[in-house]
C-alpha cells in the first residue's frame, strides 16, 4: 500500500546517502531519483511525482516494472489515461511486467474495469515478447526462470499437500491484512495459524533435505553461469536463499560479492542491492544477542 512506503523511504535514504561516494553513477541519481519520486507519491503531490520517475526512467531501464507502473498510477490520479496507458506498456515491454503482478498491483485495483486497461491486456501477448526479444543471453535467463520454478516447488510441498491453492493462500493475506487494520487479535491469530501452519511432521525432514538439495544446485550452477555471463538479475531469489551465511568467506559469498560490487561501482546495479542482506544479517545477529542475555 502507498501509506506504507515512508518507512521502506527512510530507510533506503539513509542506506543511499551513506553509501554513496564522490563519484556517482547513473544508478546512484537514479535511485535518489526514485526516492524522491516516491516521497512525492505518499504525500500525493503527483505532478512533482511524475517529474521524478520520468527523470530517473530517462537515466537508467530497470529490469522491473514498479517504477513504469507507479508514475502511470500518478497519470492515472491526475486523468491523464492515455499517457498512464503509454507507461504500464513500458512496464511491461521494457520493466518485464508478468501479468499476474499487473492484475495484482494495488494501485491499478479501481482502474481494472477501464477501457484503457483492457486494451492493455489484449496486447499484453505481443508486450511480453517485445521484453522476451531484448534479453540477452535468452537461453540463460529461460534457465533461471526453471531454477525458480523448482525453488518455488520445494517450498510449497507442504501447500501442496494440503491442497491449497495460489488464490486460497492470497485470500487468506487479504483476510490478515484486513483483521490487522481492525484490531481484531482474535481474527489476526486464526489467519496467521492459517497462513503459516505447523508443518506435517510425516513430510517435514523431507521438505528440509529437498530445500537444502535445490538451493545447493541451484546457487552452483548460478556460479557456473555469473563467471561466464556476469550478473542475472531475475536470479536474486537464489541467491537471496543463501542469506543465512552472507559475510562468510565462502566460496558463495567469494564470487558473488566481488562480482556484484563490481557492477555496482560500474552503475549497473543499484547500490542498494545489498540493503536486505544488510538488514537481514543485523537482525539475525540481534536475536543472538538478546538470546545469550535472556540466558
Amino acid at each position: 500500500m502507498i501509506s506504507k512506503l515512508s518507512i521502506g523511504l527512510l530507510t533506503i535514504s539513509i542506506f543511499l546517502i551513506s553509501e554513496i561516494v564522490n563519484a556517482q553513477t547513473e544508478y546512484d541519481i537514479y535511485d535518489s531519483l526514485i526516492v524522491r519520486a516516491e516521497g512525492y507519491l505518499v504525500k500525493k503531490e503527483f505532478s512533482k511525482a511524475i517529474e521524478n520517475y520520468q527523470n530517473a526512467l530517462d537515466r537508467v531501464k530497470p529490469s522491473s516494472p514498479t517504477p513504469y507502473f507507479k508514475l502511470a498510477f500518478c497519470m492515472l490520479e491526475l486523468n491523464d489515461a492515455k499517457k498512464a496507458q503509454n507507461w504500464i506498456k513500458k512496464g511491461i515491454s521494457e520493466g518485464g511486467g508478468k501479468k499476474d503482478y499487473l492484475l495484482n498491483f494495488e494501485e491499478f485495483s479501481k482502474y481494472k474495469e477501464s477501457k484503457m486497461f483492457s486494451e492493455i491486456l489484449s496486447s499484453y501477448d505481443v508486450l511480453r515478447k517485445r521484453y522476451l526479444n531484448s534479453i540477452a543471453n535468452i537461453d540463460i535467463y529461460l534457465e533461471i526462470e526453471q531454477m525458480l520454478v523448482r525453488d518455488q516447488l520445494v517450498r510449497k510441498i507442504d501447500d501442496i499437500i494440503r491442497g491449497r491453492s495460489q488464490e486460497d493462500m492470497e485470500l487468506i493475506v487479504n483476510k490478515l491484512e484486513t483483521s490487522i487494520i481492525n484490531g481484531d487479535i482474535n481474527q489476526i491469530n486464526k489467519y496467521e495459524k492459517m497462513l503459516f501452519p505447523e508443518p506435517i511432521e510425516e513430510y517435514k525432514e523431507l521438505n528440509r533435505r529437498l530445500i537444502r538439495k535445490v538451493d545447493s544446485i541451484n546457487i552452483s550452477r548460478l556460479i557456473t553461469i555469473t563467471e561466464e555471463f556476469g550478473w542475472q538479475e531475475n536470479a536474486w531469489l537464489i541467491l537471496w536463499h543463501q542469506r543465512d551465511s552472507y559475510g562468510d568467506k565462502n566460496r558463495i559469498w567469494n564470487h558473488f560479492k566481488p562480482l556484484i560490487d563490481e557492477e555496482i561501482a560500474s552503475g549497473t546495479l543499484s547500490r542498494s542491492f545489498w540493503l536486505p542482506f544488510e538488514n537481514f544479517n543485523n537482525f539475525s545477529n540481534l536475536k543472538i544477542n538478546i538470546s545469550v542475555d535472556e540466558n
